[in-house]
């Protein structure tokens, strides 16, 4: 299928939003444009949801850059979130509605402020302590609600799954590193000396082995619990919907459910059978060499799932790169058939924000893709490193090829940072390429230096502190409690100095430059609010 004929209906609705904003300039109130979206029905709405967020995200965030912001533009962008928090509302997705919902008053608040107080004041930021407070609050809420909230409850699972899987690698590595010290070394009994206190290498593996029978079940059921959860939101929208999505069939229901989700069924499908059948290996018969290998070999089939989903988000990307080519061509087409000079300033006032939205577009991509092959990398790291320390005859290699699979599974926990340091890295290349202002330069190294030092201690951070305190609570649990407090502490700290960088002085702002709208710049999120362990992999207990 062409792509024009998928973003046809869209492309439509938006040449008649512009074409009745400028006919209507005087009507063009805020409660028109709610009445506007929420007239539309559901079908429309559903087919055309991936690009209206990808259109509101590149929209907000190339007004958001430039000073001279026309008001048509920004009731458009106004205009595509309340298409969005209508179609989460008939979703029957409440926090995602509640999103859209702030978005949508913020947008409304800073255009009515820019109407009627050019130069009001920003508001005070709240304090340190109370920002911890609510921060804590908002936590436990969420921790409280997610039970009754199935994308929250299967968000929690795919952490939690992650958790057992570092906790896996981590035990892995600590367990051969203090059997091979304590047979091939002296380093134990030096140790020993120092803190006066005997270490029992023995003892030390006996008690990180403790949990093996729950994590082995807990490899199979994480799988299978998010199976069954993502299966139960598919037959309560295929079988149960609101009356909004009763506008499609039960069939094209079911059909879009299994869209959004069928690589996360197929991960959950697979992964569930695959420990079960490798964990409990005696019951089926399996030699341990066998099970192992046969986790190795499917250990790839996390790379060709990850190939996949990249293949799927270009797709979506292709979609929306050829929705603006074709949308930029019609303005200018216009341009060179019009010669009344007010409609050549706006139909080329047009043409430029296609094109900021299109520069905003590339980089989104740029940064999505370089996510997925990050990924990708520690999907092939992590089949590596396993496959290693089942060959490997030397008993110093097995720790180090754990240790590799930790590394692994820290570059998935750290895949969201790295993210936002490929974007910050894009942006600062990207104000070079434009010939920014020095101070937007400034600004642009900044925020990159900023987010690569985030990045580098988060990726240190997840790969060595969880096993040096492991190992501490192991040897010494007086000395990891000190640990302990040490780091809280440190993370206090290092909260306090980001409020500190974060909390915006009263001054004197305009809408065109206003640093809060830049500070919550929309970022396209997956379907559903899909967290860092709702596609990732596998492992064995």
């Amino acid at each position: 299928m062409p792509f024009s004929t998928k973003y046809r209906a869209f492309r439509d609705d938006k040449y008649s939003f512009f074409q009745n904003t400028s006919q209507n300039a005087s009507n063009n109130s805020i409660e028109m444009i709610d009445i506007q979206a929420k007239e539309k029905n559901f079908k429309f709405l559903s087919e055309n949801k991936g690009l209206i967020e990808q259109e509101f995200s590149q929209l907000y965030a190339s007004l958001s850059k430039h000073k001279e912001k026309q008001e048509e533009f920004w009731l458009y962008c106004y205009y595509c979130c309340s298409m969005l928090e209508t179609y989460y509302l008939d979703y029957d997705q409440p926090a995602k509605v509640v999103e859209y919902s702030n978005l949508r008053k913020k947008i409304w608040q800073e255009l009515e402020k820019h109407r009627e107080y050019p130069n009001k004041k920003q508001p005070v930021a709240a304090g340190f302590i109370k920002k911890l407070g609510q921060k804590v609050g908002d936590d436990l809420k969420d921790i409280a609600t997610s039970v009754k909230h199935a994308s929250k409850l299967r968000n929690e699972v795919g952490l939690l799954n992650m958790g057992r899987m570092y906790w896996t690698f981590c035990r892995l590595t600590l367990t051969n590193s203090f059997q091979h010290l304590a047979k091939n070394t002296h380093w134990l009994e030096q140790l020993s000396k120092w803190i006066n206190k005997p270490i029992d290498a023995e003892k030390i593996v006996k008690q990180l082995e403790t949990p093996n029978d729950i994590l082995r079940a807990f490899s199979v059921g994480f799988f299978a619990a998010r199976f069954i959860i993502n299966a139960g939101i598919v037959l309560k929208h295929t079988f149960s919907p609101t009356d909004s999505e009763k506008e499609l069939s039960k069939w094209e229901r079911f059909s879009k459910e299994i869209s959004k989700r069928h690589a996360e069924f197929l991960n959950d499908i697979v992964w569930a059978t695959v420990n079960g059948v490798t964990n409990y290996a005696e019951f089926f018969h399996i030699s341990a060499t066998a099970a192992g290998w046969i986790t190795a070999g499917f250990l790839m089939f996390d790379v060709g799932l990850l190939l996949w989903r990249h293949h799927l988000a270009e797709q979506e990307y292709l979609l929306k790169k050829s929705e603006y080519q074709e949308e930029l061509k019609h303005y200018e087409q216009l341009l060179v058939n019009t010669t009344n000079k007010a409609e050549i300033l706006k139909l080329q006032q047009h043409c430029d924000l296609i094109k900021e939205q299109q520069k905003e577009l590339e980089l989104n991509w740029k940064v999505n893709s370089a996510t997925f092959l990050f990924n990708i990398a520690a999907a092939l790291l992590l089949a590596a490193g396993f496959s290693a320390a089942m060959i490997v005859g030397f008993p110093v290699l097995v720790p180090l090829s754990y240790a590799v699979c930790t590394i692994a599974v820290t570059m998935y926990l750290s895949a969201p940072v790295y993210s936002q340091y490929k974007d910050k890295k894009l942006r600062l290349t990207q104000a070079k390429v434009d010939n920014a202002s020095e101070k937007d330069m400034a600004l642009a190294l900044q925020e990159f230096q900023a987010a690569r030092q985030e990045f580098i201690l988060t990726m240190v951070k997840n790969a060595v502190l969880p096993g040096i305190m492991i190992a501490t609570f192991a040897i010494c649990w007086e000395a990891a409690l000190v640990l302990t407090a040490v780091y809280l502490t440190y993370k206090l700290y290092e909260a306090y100095e980001k409020h500190k960088a974060n909390k915006p002085q009263v001054k004197m702002v305009e809408f065109a430059g206003d640093s809060e709208l830049e500070k919550n710049k929309v970022i396209q999120e997956p379907e559903e609010d899909e967290g860092i362990g709702s596609y990732l992999s596998c492992c064995p207990a």
